[in-house]
């Protein structure tokens, strides 16, 4: 099934960027090669399981979720990244967080392409997967989102990839952690890249 058939179905064009991903087969399972992740055509991505065209052009919500928005992927915990059509901007449609088992979703990125940007910098802070196979993963997401981001951007995740590990601790909870930038890094890259009022609001999206 074509992106063409999700675009039909919920009536909006969808971002550039994810088309030529697409095309490029990085969201077809088809394609993983789980003996070499890291070179994989299927794209590993922190936090986001990729659904498949057919899949999204399907999707019936229940009745408790309000209508408008349009899952893409899913998080390891099996909450919806979506796009907010009914939000788009001169920027681009918005992608949001929406919980499976909360009321309430977050507005995360201005844009597709900002969201894959904000997803390579939320493992740069965290690096769940330890220090040198985090350095290995920022450098392949640059490299393969080089053609859909600012330049600015790729440079930018190059740069964090090289930087010395860092401690840090969470303003929220105050638990330690450790990763290639600290929390107010993290908030002034995104500022600075990706500025977006809304960012990190809170909305409802279930009845």
């Amino acid at each position: 099934m074509s992106v063409e058939t999700i675009e039909r179905r919920y009536d909006f064009p969808l971002p550039q960027a994810y088309r030529l991903l697409a095309e490029r087969g990085h969201f077809d399972p088809a394609h993983i090669d789980r003996q070499d992740l890291l070179r994989s055509r299927y794209l590993y991505l922190h936090d986001a399981q990729w659904w498949q065209p057919a899949e999204i052009a399907a999707y019936q919500p229940p009745d408790y979720h309000l209508p408008g928005f349009v899952p893409f992927a899913s998080t390891d915990a099996g909450d919806h990244w979506c796009w907010w059509p009914a939000r788009a901007t001169e920027q681009g449609v918005p992608v949001v967080l929406c919980p499976h088992d909360l009321t309430i979703g977050t507005i995360d990125s201005p844009d597709f392409a900002a969201w894959l940007f904000r997803r390579a910098l939320d493992y740069a802070l965290h690096l769940p997967e330890g220090e040198e196979p985090g350095r290995a993963w920022l450098a392949r997401w640059a490299e393969v989102f080089q053609p859909v981001w600012q330049p600015a951007w790729f440079a930018e995740v190059l740069r964090v990839a090289g930087d010395p590990l860092v401690t840090w601790i969470d303003p929220k909870t105050s638990e330690p952690g450790a990763g290639l930038l600290t929390p107010e890094v993290f908030t002034q890259l995104l500022d600075q890249h990706t500025p977006m009022p809304e960012r990190d609001q809170t909305f409802r999206w279930m009845r």
